[in-house]
């Protein structure tokens, strides 16, 4: 919790927020959605945009397989890119609940992205 504490201090919350944010692309290399890094190697986002990147199904009770292409516009110079996979996943339920993906990235973030 301190790091978390001296980069807000640094930046600000807004700016926390942002240099946090990611972006998640399907295999064209287009955006499909965005996500939110939550740790140095760690990033959540929610199933349908996994989905969307992979053509899987969100409703799917087993987690998509192979990699995703992770990006941190808002850091300076070049978007940071990343690949990541499925660490855990919660699929949408009947009820609409779910609808959660936690992404593993195969390399840490670049340090001022979380």
């Amino acid at each position: 919790m301190e790091a978390v504490d001296t980069v807000v201090v640094e930046r600000g919350v807004a700016g926390l927020a942002a240099t946090a944010c990611a972006r998640v692309h399907n295999r064209a290399g287009e955006v499909v959605g965005s996500a939110f890094a939550v740790g140095p190697d760690l990033v959540a986002t929610c199933a349908h945009v996994v989905a969307t990147a992979t053509g899987a199904d969100p409703y799917a009770a087993v987690a998509p397989g192979g990699t995703l292409a992770v990006d941190f516009p808002m850091l300076s110079g070049e978007p940071a890119r990343r690949s990541a996979r499925v660490h855990r996943w919660v699929p949408i339920a009947e009820d609409g609940t779910g609808d959660v993906a936690l992404l593993r990235l195969d390399e840490a973030a670049p340090p001022e992205g979380w």
